[in-house]
């Protein structure tokens, strides 16, 4: 199990669907964009980070209890078949990530399937793919973002960070 001795880095939650850009709902609002973006300043920033993706807020059954940190997940219908989790196992994920070494630097899907709830998340986080220091979005992302097409404020933001 990890633990923490002092401050532990920062462990922020955005969404399932951050990178992909193709659904009608984020050609005509753009959240997923912007969670994306929100994502590159949490990454250029330089501090320690875990970013986790959790799939559809309580869509689930009782017995999907089983976590699964997912990278470059493709599912995209757009709906819980996607993958759900509850709100309690976010924030357990969330809370596991504090001060866990193997958590450190990573992106990832959260979902959940039927079975029981794993005791230790380490062994889950130790398996995931760190992020690469010389790319804005996390590992498995999507090629489909370039930084020249974006506002001007998102260049200017991460050259101030």
């Amino acid at each position: 199990m990890c633990s923490w001795t002092a401050a532990p880095p920062p462990a922020t939650s955005t969404a399932r669907s951050s990178p992909p850009r193709d659904s009608p709902y984020n050609r005509r609002y753009q959240t997923n964009d912007w969670k994306r973006r929100s994502e590159w300043l949490v990454r250029a920033s330089g501090n320690e980070y875990t970013i986790v993706r959790p799939g559809w807020f309580g869509y689930g059954s009782p017995d999907e209890r089983r976590l699964v940190f997912l990278q470059g997940d493709g599912r995209r219908t757009s709906t819980p078949e996607d993958g759900a989790v509850s709100r309690d196992q976010i924030a357990r994920t969330l809370v596991d990530a504090l001060g866990c070494d193997a958590a450190t630097g990573k992106t990832f899907e959260l979902i959940a399937e039927r079975n029981e709830e794993q005791a230790d998340l380490t062994p889950l986080f130790a398996a995931l793919e760190p992020d690469a220091s010389s790319r804005l979005d996390g590992v498995r992302d999507e090629d489909n973002f370039p930084l020249s097409d974006q506002p001007q404020r998102v260049p200017a933001d991460l050259r101030h960070i």
